[in-house]
């Protein structure tokens, strides 16, 4: 979920009232909302994954943010966040392509301790979490016999060892800070994976020592059967607070913490202070969040999103564990999934991994259409504005975050993951679900080519498209201004508006890669030539491709003068003999780097794959800059 408050509860929950007594009044199927892009939650309804209407058929609302997947028996059960009249949404597959929302059912009218269970006299009550804890608020504004009148982020479900099953949440609470109440975790518990799920306690489980709290609770576990909860202190009650990944593991019922367990922190954000703003040089920007924990072919993973789930700059991105205690540690710094229009996939993030019944490793993510993202202002009356916590910006229910599930491989030597297939869907019935990238002149054995596949699928590289197929080329040298777009996206693709007027006489503004080259010299990476020209049209040559990546990975201090032979009278000589000792180039067989030789496409993909493995690279100006 996002580190900003959740948008447009308000007229959410007046839409819900009024609808729940529309219901109540005609006893039939709830009809469909003002919204084009979702109705309400009915029960036993195909998940509308297109977010197109189907005439004459009541399909079920599309946003499921933060999805959780829980796999039992031949089944998926896809957990979301508040939404469509819901605590806690639910959709359930057999395939991961076709989804039908939770079947209706009979909750008990009061819980285990004792209060009353709203809307359980409802005809299509099929929510998932009936009731959270005493310490959850409640929406004053919610009509009192409707379920859905929590604000609940990110559950997460999983089987305990005494049968049960738990399931941990984050929720609004009455506590504030800065006007804004804090979240804080609890855990339910449930019969089955359909629920009700309840909690019955009295305060949070996990509320953290941050002013704001804690959100995005992931539970795993693992191969010996030990149970843990991750989570993320929320980071936002002060411009310079760091985000963490925390984990620390339960006890085996999932009702508290396992005896002489301690809470560990898995990952953190770097944040560079300057007075008032943010500032970062990553993809991930100031925040990282949605942990998701998976053991896949003996490796434990730690996925993760970052920057603001408002906007197409989410992403995701992962880390490699020594357990599922950590250590962890980023092994790729570019993101595994960012924007894709191809796959229609807008700001993807709030993912969860998970291995299905045939053994692959999957990834659950919510996505904006391709065109837009953030719940948008509309001026059609049918959305109310609302300020969202540190940020200038507005809110409402028009668009929706839909579910897509992915399928991830490892690619190259080192084993980078990344995602051949970004989802099981197609946004329309006229779109078709395109093909993972493939290549007729590049194949399976060739020199690089697995480096090659991870930068493609990846979205770094795209080849050239002609009647046959798709080419690579990997013998054609690099030009300069391909360079540019290439870094550039190995950076994550960060948000950046071009100049403008052109730094460079050779650079027109409609150049194909203005933007890119632009950026290029935004954060430092680039100066151009004396002359003013950039000269996107020549081949790169080796010694000013290792000052391109040197710079992007901050211009590290450096002593190293361990180069090769030839590069001795090299202007670039540090940048060459840092690149070196990083391993990101090996020379040639003979000893030799060949500085002024130009670079070629799959020997490109080689450097990339491995540079991204050293340093966070810069995906935005330093502060200051």
């Amino acid at each position: 979920m996002s580190s900003v408050a959740s948008p447009a509860r308000t007229f959410r929950r007046w839409l819900i009232a009024v609808l729940t007594g529309v219901l109540t009044l005609l006893t039939a199927a709830p009809a469909a909302n003002a919204y084009p892009d979702g109705p309400w939650i009915v029960p036993n309804k195909p998940y509308a994954t297109t977010g197109q209407w189907v005439p004459g058929n009541n399909i079920t609302i599309g946003d499921l943010a933060d999805p959780n997947v829980y796999a039992e028996n031949g089944t998926y059960y896809a957990y979301g966040t508040t939404g469509g009249g819901r605590n806690v949404p639910l959709i359930t597959s057999k395939d991961l392509k076709n989804w039908t929302t939770n079947q209706r059912y009979t909750p008990p009218k009061t819980s285990p301790d004792g209060r009353q269970v709203l809307n359980a006299g409802d005809y299509y009550y099929n929510d998932a979490l009936a009731l959270p804890g005493k310490w959850a608020m409640r929406q004053g504004s919610c009509n009192t016999s409707v379920s859905g009148c929590y604000d609940i982020w990110a559950p997460s479900v999983e089987k305990a060892a005494n049968g049960k099953y738990v399931m941990a949440y984050a929720a609004r609470t009455t506590s504030t800070v800065n006007g804004v109440n804090r979240f804080c975790i609890g855990l339910a518990q449930g019969d089955k994976p359909t629920g009700p799920f309840f909690d019955t306690s009295s305060t949070p489980f996990v509320c953290s020592d941050d002013p704001a709290g804690a959100i995005d609770p992931d539970l795993y576990k693992d191969a010996d059967g030990k149970l843990y909860l991750y989570w993320k202190n929320e980071g936002n009650a002060s411009k310079a607070t760091k985000t963490n990944l925390w984990v620390r593991e339960l006890n085996s019922s999932g009702t508290g913490w396992a005896a002489g367990s301690t809470q560990r922190s898995l990952l953190e954000t770097s944040v560079m202070k300057k007075t008032g703003t943010w500032d970062t040089k990553t993809w991930e920007e100031t925040v990282i969040e949605n942990p998701s924990m998976v053991q896949w072919q003996g490796k434990h993973y730690l996925f993760y999103s970052g920057s603001q789930y408002s906007t197409l700059d989410y992403r995701i991105g992962y880390a490699e564990c020594d357990s599922a205690t950590g250590p962890c540690r980023r092994v790729s710094h570019t993101p595994v999934l960012s924007n894709d229009a191809t796959w229609g996939l807008g700001g993807p993030g709030g993912s969860n991994a998970f291995v299905d019944a045939s053994g692959q490793l999957r990834l659950a993510t919510a996505a904006w259409r391709f065109e837009r993202a953030g719940y948008e202002t509309r001026a059609d009356g049918n959305c109310q504005a609302e300020a969202v916590f540190f940020e200038n910006s507005t809110a409402c229910v028009s668009n929706q975050r839909f579910l897509h599930i992915g399928t991830l491989q490892k690619f190259g030597p080192n084993g980078l993951l990344a995602a051949p297939k970004k989802s099981e869907f197609a946004w329309s019935a006229s779109v078709k679900q395109p093909a993972p990238v493939s290549f007729i002149d590049f194949k399976a054995g060739d020199t690089f080519y697995n480096e090659t596949m991870w930068l493609a699928h990846t979205g770094v590289t795209a080849g050239w498209s002609i009647p046959a197929g798709r080419q690579y080329r990997p013998l054609a040298n690099v030009e300069r201004g391909a360079m540019a777009a290439f870094m550039y996206r190995l950076a994550g693709s960060p948000k950046f508006t071009p100049p403008a007027q052109s730094p460079f006489s050779d650079v027109p503004t409609n150049h194909v890669f203005y933007k890119e080259i632009t950026w290029l010299k935004s954060v430092g990476i680039t100066t151009g030539y004396r002359d003013s020209t950039f000269r996107p049209e020549d081949a790169i040559n080796r010694e000013s491709m290792a000052a391109f990546m040197y710079r992007a990975a901050g211009s590290p201090a450096t002593n190293s003068t361990s180069g090769f032979p030839d590069t001795r009278t090299s202007e670039f000589q540090k940048e060459i003999a840092w690149i070196k000792d990083q391993s990101v180039t090996r020379g040639y067989g003979d000893g030799t780097f060949r500085p002024g030789d130009p670079v070629t496409r799959d020997v490109m993909a080689a450097f990339m794959y491995r540079l991204t493995q050293k340093t966070p690279l810069m995906a935005k100006p330093w502060p200051g800059a």
